[in-house]
């Protein structure tokens, strides 16, 4: 300090300038590389999707140079691929875009379901990976569940957090978290991840979760209930736990059968060697799937039992048919898997492969955004039909109990873009088929992503283009290993299909769950025979018709030239659905 105060003044302001210009410099060219490498897109002029680009941070979404990470490689300094299969720290801040791709709210308004607000030091932390149930009872009643960041700064990882609305989506509850699970609550685990919900035919919500410790191995299943007459979540039932390297469990479903109180839960668990945590591991992962049941509403449950054939069986989804037979979907080393019980669950059918898919284990793409090809099912009992979406957007559809299989409909258009993370649902009474996910089908440079949806008014046979429905375009979460959850959700019933899936453009940049509600009663987009559907090479994605009329198509985002003038007309014997035509 005496040697800096004899220098003489220039030289003084010289070596002054010199220690703050790389404080002032540093996060101006930080800005200006977020700014030029990762920005939001905006649509073409024609509001078509571009092709695919070969720069595409997500990269293609089939074929052998898609981005994946298999479980195999396992990254230095990680314990496995996350732990117990989620993100080391919590899912990045992804940098705000004020950008919009163009305001949907005359097809569907978007609404914030559950968005952290809170001050610094805890907060605001990320939510995402929703899944939400429609109250078979109340339609207007609605829970939805995600992976809540918030105890991130208390002493936890991440847990089980909820919202629900009683007015059909249009308001969402204050935020709550499952107490009971994490340490820092009463509960045995450092984190909660990857919650699932369910309705029984009462009413009752039923919720799964996986957690984990951050240094041990120790994982585990829970199960909460929120009874008809309550909105919240009672303490979590534990289904099963494990310490060991060879059952680290992950990615719990539950199902219920519309008779009685019985629930069947189903997870995969990895295994592997060497056995000390926080080591590169070199060896080969596996999965191999498990089932339990509860026949008194969750309460107690069976002995964890293995099924599939393994070794690489992810994702499971247990769905119950109209004749109360479970079956279960998931991706396995052949393929999509399907395997089916008529007794409870005490024996299972050979599993059998029903589709080719991409990748089977965890999928990801840029800054480990989680692109998961597992399948998401739905079950109509009215008309006797099961509808499976997988791979980023395929639908296969069964009409005899799932003897046969239909060819697989790419409802969101994973062949011009990358697609992932679909959900599907039927409503009950329309018997309309909704089909929701992520595209970077607005993205030129495929840098951000949108949600879009799909829908089916003829079981399944047709799709209508896939329609942008959300206002925001969002970007990859920033750091790396960042994540949007490896699912997004759509939950139908009373006539409306509700859309859920997480927004990158939260307070400071966070993740937060958004929603939209679209009535199904009601023409919305054409598409049935001889018309323009996602069959066809040349969808008019984005096409909407509200009524009958006329609409001028081009495709000069995929260098074919304009298609004309695309015509709705009635379809007889549609009931309300509109068929979309154009010239051949």
């Amino acid at each position: 300090m005496q040697w800096f105060r004899k220098q003489n003044t220039f030289l003084r302001v010289f070596i002054t300038l010199a220690l703050i210009m790389p404080v002032i410099l540093i996060p101006i060219f930080s800005v200006m590389w977020t700014a030029r490498n990762a920005h939001a897109s905006q649509a073409g002029l024609s509001g078509l999707p571009r092709p695919r680009s070969a720069t595409s941070i997500f990269g293609p979404s089939t074929g052998k140079h898609a981005h994946q990470i298999y479980p195999a490689s396992a990254m230095p300094g990680r314990k496995f691929p996350g732990v117990a299969g989620h993100a080391v720290r919590a899912a990045g801040r992804a940098v705000s875009s004020s950008h919009f791709v163009h305001a949907n709210n005359a097809f569907a308004a978007n609404v914030v379901a559950s968005s952290d607000t809170s001050s610094a030091p805890f907060g605001p932390q990320p939510r995402n990976g929703p899944q939400a149930g429609v109250d078979p009872t109340n339609a207007n009643h609605i829970v939805l569940v995600y992976n809540d960041y918030a105890p991130g700064g208390q002493g936890g990882i991440s847990t089980a957090g909820y919202t629900t609305s009683t007015d059909g989506g249009a308001n969402w509850s204050a935020a709550q978290v499952v107490h009971g699970l994490l340490k820092i609550d009463g509960g045995a685990y450092d984190g909660a991840a990857d919650p699932g919900i369910i309705f029984d035919a009462s009413g009752n919500a039923y919720l799964t979760v996986t957690t984990f410790n951050q240094d041990d191995w120790s994982t585990a299943i829970y199960v909460a209930k929120m009874a008809a007459s309550s909105s919240s979540f009672g303490a979590p039932v534990k289904v099963a736990a494990f310490n060991d390297t060879h059952h680290v469990v992950e990615f719990a479903r539950l199902a219920a059968n519309a008779a009685g109180s019985s629930l069947y839960l189903t997870f995969n668990a990895l295994s592997a060697t060497p056995q000390a945590p926080n080591t590169a591991l070199a060896s080969v992962w596996t999965s191999h799937l498990y089932f339990a049941a509860s026949a008194d509403g969750g309460q107690s449950w069976s002995a964890p039992l293995a099924m599939g054939a393994g070794p690489q069986d992810y994702w499971a989804v247990p769905v119950v048919d109209w004749n109360g037979s479970i079956f279960v979907f998931y991706s396995g080393a052949p393929g999509l898997e399907m395997t089916r019980s008529s007794n409870n669950g005490q024996t299972w059918s050979s599993p059998r492969s029903l589709q080719s898919i991409n990748i089977v284990g965890e999928q990801r793409g840029l800054n480990d955004v989680y692109i998961n090809p597992g399948p998401a099912v739905a079950v109509d009992s009215g008309s006797q039909s099961l509808y499976v979406v997988y791979d980023g957007g395929k639908v296969i559809v069964s009409k005899d109990d799932g003897a046969t299989w239909s060819q697989p409909i790419d409802a969101l258009g994973s062949r011009f873009t990358s697609a992932f993370l679909a959900s599907i649902s039927v409503d009950a009474s329309t018997h309309t088929v909704s089909v929701g996910g992520y595209s970077t089908a607005n993205a030129a440079d495929q840098n951000s992503f949108s949600y879009y949806y799909a829908q089916s008014a003829d079981g399944g046979n047709h799709f209508s283009s896939p329609v942008l429905v959300s206002d925001n375009v969002s970007l990859p979460p920033a750091p790396a290993f960042g994540s949007i959850g490896r699912v997004s959700s759509v939950a139908s019933g009373g006539h409306f299909a509700h859309l859920f899936w997480t927004d990158t453009n939260g307070t400071g940049g966070n993740e937060q769950i958004v929603t939209a509600s679209v009535d199904v009663s009601q023409p919305v987009m054409g598409a049935l025979q001889n018309s323009w559907d996602s069959t066809q090479t040349l969808p008019p994605w984005g096409l909407v018709f509200s009524a009958v009329g006329n609409q001028n198509v081009g495709v000069a985002d995929y260098g074919q030239g304009s298609i004309g003038t695309v015509t709705a007309t009635p379809c007889g014997g549609c009931s309300n659905w509109l068929t979309a035509s154009a010239p051949r």
